[in-house]
């Protein structure tokens, strides 16, 4: 069988398209009715949740559906059947194939836009405004949660929720998978106030998969999709589908979040999700821009969030996460903008300043994670002040501190470094 993404050079496309939706008399969308030639209807009613076809089975009838779409003489169904997948994701009925075949036809459309005399942007719009397709896509996330709670609260384990088929015909994780994929893409391409999830939607979705979530797998699904780890390349700042305002909202929400407190399993993803965050909003913000993967400071005084990541370098359990919190704290000290090199000593004293205030705090109150953390937060810095992680010789050679450390006897050997 051919591949069913269009090549360039393929077949020539009609000469134009119609985006005229077909509808029965209660204003319902309907299946063309002069297209049975293509065997379209057939196979549409195949890929619904009530077919008696197994899941492998539907994935065949899915790509011979995408293969007949494909086809030139079959694009004047294709608004015809993005509008059905719609019906049933407003409805939710066969949800994952349907946001399978609507992204695949968004493909095609943006393939063929002088064919179909419209973009992608411009269909997205019109889907928010016929359908509110971000609020349908928040209420589907809100319905399926539903339908995972019942079905862990009947016996299920969470711990094995990612293979089990909670509706349908598909397992859980392609029916997240599916569901944070469409959202992304109407989000990243429809563009403008008409098409954008909204703080209140963000909070809706953060309170469905952080704070409520019966399983672990579902936040860390989540917070994957937040950190958006699309880099193009490594000086660039992290892609994103949110604006500006919601990701300053998801930062002070994750700067909140107790996430980095709990158990390994979400700490990395916390991390993720919090760095890549960060930088997004110091970008917005003018304190920072990326260069080499790193965050690089143009503003000190200007940083937001710096003691959400103190707070995190300093209390972090998870002993993989507390190694990134301290390496993002570090780069923010000490990866400094050349406008900067005159402040540069002030700087590092005041990241020194923190570490001897916070250590004597912690002594006092017998608090040995926070003594630990801190006491290798500080041999982290200094490892990096010797120029191990700097960009040029230059940048390396800076003031050196001279200090002594007073540790409690059980915690002698974190003043040990490990060569």
């Amino acid at each position: 069988m051919k591949k069913s993404v269009p090549a360039n050079g393929g077949p020539s496309e009609p000469a134009e398209v119609s985006g005229a939706i077909e509808r029965n008399a209660s204003g319902e969308v309907v299946v063309p009715a002069d297209e049975c030639l293509y065997g379209l209807p057939r196979l549409w009613a195949l890929q619904q949740d009530d077919s008696p076809l197994s899941q492998q089975l539907v994935e065949q009838v899915l790509s011979a559906f995408k293969e007949i779409m494909t086809a030139p003489t079959a694009a004047r169904y294709r608004h015809q059947y993005l509008y059905l997948c719609m019906e049933n994701l407003k409805n939710n009925r066969s949800v994952p194939q349907s946001l399978t075949l609507a992204n695949y036809i968004l493909l095609l459309i943006y393939r063929y836009k002088l064919v179909h005399k419209t973009t992608m942007q411009e269909l997205i719009k019109r889907l928010a405004k016929d359908y509110g397709v971000v609020e349908i896509m928040v209420n589907s996330f809100q319905h399926y949660a539903r339908l995972v709670r019942d079905f862990i609260s009947k016996g299920a384990k969470p711990e094995t929720l990612a293979d089990a088929v909670i509706v349908g015909k598909y397992k859980h994780s392609f029916n997240l998978d599916m569901r944070f994929i469409f959202t992304e893409c109407i989000l990243k391409f429809g563009g403008g106030e008409e098409v954008k999830l909204g703080k209140d939607n963000l909070l809706k979705l953060w309170k469905l998969f952080v704070e409520d979530s019966p399983a672990e797998f579902d936040t860390r699904h989540f917070l994957r999709w937040l950190s958006s780890e699309k880099e193009t390349n490594a000086n660039v700042a992290p892609s994103t589908f949110l604006s500006v305002e919601e990701n300053r909202a998801l930062f002070d929400t994750l700067c909140e979040s107790r996430l980095r407190l709990g158990n390994a399993a979400l700490a990395l993803g916390y991390q993720k999700c919090f760095a890549n965050t960060f930088k997004l909003v110091n970008i917005a913000a003018g304190a920072g821009e990326v260069k080499r993967g790193r965050i690089r400071t143009l503003k000190f005084a200007s940083v937001v969030g710096m003691d959400a990541v103190w707070t995190n370098a300093r209390l972090c359990s998870d002993e993989p996460a507390r190694v990134k919190f301290c390496e993002l704290l570090i780069d923010v000290y000490t990866n400094l903008h050349d406008s900067l090199s005159g402040q540069r000593k002030e700087i590092m004293a005041d990241f020194v300043d923190r570490c001897m205030e916070w250590i004597a705090k912690a002594k006092d109150l017998h608090d040995d994670l926070t003594l630990s953390n801190l006491l290798k937060l500080l041999q982290q810095f200094f490892d990096t002040m010797d120029g191990t992680k700097y960009d040029t010789p230059e940048d390396a050679d800076v003031h050196k501190f001279q200090i002594t450390l007073i540790a409690r006897p059980g915690l002698h050997h974190i003043l040990t470094p490990a060569r």
